[in-house]
């Protein structure tokens, strides 16, 4: 006799695997028929979902919709969002259908994006967004053994975007939901505090006065 992991009834037999439901052990056939199957077919016509939403490029609410984060839809990114929270995740296309996980929803209205965190799902809008980029170049790009010499000193960058500022280097590190450590700068002035990725800089010197 064995005992099902789902019931925790006695059951005789060779059982069944009992995944998604319950990582270990085996359930009897009744919980197989009844709980089982119904959750797998559903989970994989929430996935067809998800592929579904990701397929889609153009609809008539193109205006929700941005190319640069279409552009790396299904991709692992960094996203640093309007509030200062950076997350990172697989990049999806957000529906009605995934946001409320209901199969018959509407699935050819695009709402916004969501990543697929460890940590669960997070949906958003692209006006939400700050700055996003591939985790592969980010991760290449962010830290810089000339920037770290001058951190804690006062300093003079070209940005870029062709803007300027002076003011006192700090260096960010940042620990994420899924423990993926993100580097990134902060430029301390007397109007406002800056913060870029070693990519966002054309130049630095270190400033010295009184010389």
């Amino acid at each position: 006799m064995k005992k099902c992991c789902i019931c925790g009834n006695l059951f005789e037999g060779y059982g069944n695997n009992p995944a998604p439901i319950e990582t270990r052990g085996e359930c009897c056939d009744d919980c197989n028929i009844n709980v089982v199957v119904p959750r797998r077919l559903l989970d994989a016509k929430k996935a067809k979902i998800k592929a579904d939403a990701d397929a889609l490029t153009s609809t008539p609410l193109q205006r929700a919709e941005s190319a640069k984060l279409n552009a790396l839809v299904g991709k692992v990114v960094e996203i640093e969002y309007t509030d200062g929270d950076i997350e990172v995740g697989i990049l999806h296309k957000d529906t009605p259908a995934i946001r409320y996980q209901n199969p018959d929803d509407d699935n050819t209205k695009i709402c916004g994006y969501w990543l697929d965190r460890i940590n669960g799902e997070l949906h958003f809008k692209k006006s939400h967004v700050k700055k996003i980029r591939p985790t592969e170049a980010a991760q290449t790009s962010q830290e810089s053994k000339q920037l770290n010499e001058l951190c804690g000193k006062s300093v003079f960058i070209k940005f870029n975007d062709g803007s300027v500022a002076a003011g006192f280097l700090h260096k960010q590190t940042i620990i994420t939901d899924n423990n993926a450590p993100i580097i990134r700068y902060c430029l301390v002035t007397p109007i406002r505090n800056i913060v870029f990725f070693n990519s966002d800089i054309k130049s630095i010197r270190e400033e010295r006065y009184g010389n």
